[in-house]
C-alpha cells in the first residue's frame, strides 16, 4: 500500500537493506548513464539516467518525516527523469525495441502519476518503477552481448 519509502519512517526491520539499495543504486545508475551515453550516444538519455541515480540518493539523505520537501523534490525529479529515459532512449533503438521503450516510458509516467494522485500509492509506484528497472536491465544486457558496438 504505501511507498517505499515509508519503510524508514515507520522503522520496518527492512529499512536499512532499503536504504543501502538506494545508495547502491543511486551511485551505479549514473555510472550505467555514462556507459549509455558512449554506446547510443543520446545526450538526454545521459542526463535522464543520471538524474534518476541521483535523485535516488537524495531520496536516501532525505528521509521522509525529517526532511519532506527535499525527500519529495527528490523522489518527483526521480520520477520523471525515471519515465523520460526509456522515452529517449526509444529514437535510437530499432523497430520493436523502439515501440517497446515508448511502451516501458510511458506505462511508467502513468504508474508513477498514479502513485501520487491516486489510490494504492506503493503499488503504482512499485509498478512504475519496476518496469523502468526491467528495462534498464534488458538493456544492460543487450548491450553486453554487443548490441550497439557498430552504432
Amino acid at each position: 500500500r504505501d511507498h517505499i519509502s515509508d519503510l524508514a519512517r515507520t522503522n520496518a526491520a527492512q529499512r536499512h537493506l532499503m536504504t543501502a539499495g538506494f545508495v547502491a543504486f543511486g551511485l551505479l545508475l549514473p555510472v550505467f548513464a555514462v556507459v549509455l551515453s558512449r554506446t547510443l550516444r543520446r545526450p538526454p538519455l545521459l542526463l535522464s539516467v543520471g538524474v534518476a541515480g541521483i535523485s535516488t540518493l537524495g531520496v536516501a539523505a532525505f528521509p521522509v518525516d525529517s526532511h519532506g520537501t527535499l525527500h519529495g523534490a527528490s523522489a518527483f525529479a526521480g520520477y520523471v527523469a525515471t519515465a523520460a529515459s526509456p522515452l529517449f532512449a526509444a529514437r535510437v533503438l530499432p523497430g520493436p525495441a523502439r515501440v517497446a521503450s515508448y511502451a516501458v516510458g510511458v506505462l511508467s509516467a502513468v504508474a508513477l502519476t498514479i502513485s501520487v494522485v491516486g489510490p494504492h500509492s506503493g503499488l503504482w509506484q512499485r509498478t512504475g518503477l519496476t518496469i523502468v528497472d526491467l528495462w534498464y536491465a534488458v538493456l544492460a544486457i543487450a548491450l553486453l552481448g554487443g548490441w550497439g558496438a557498430t552504432r
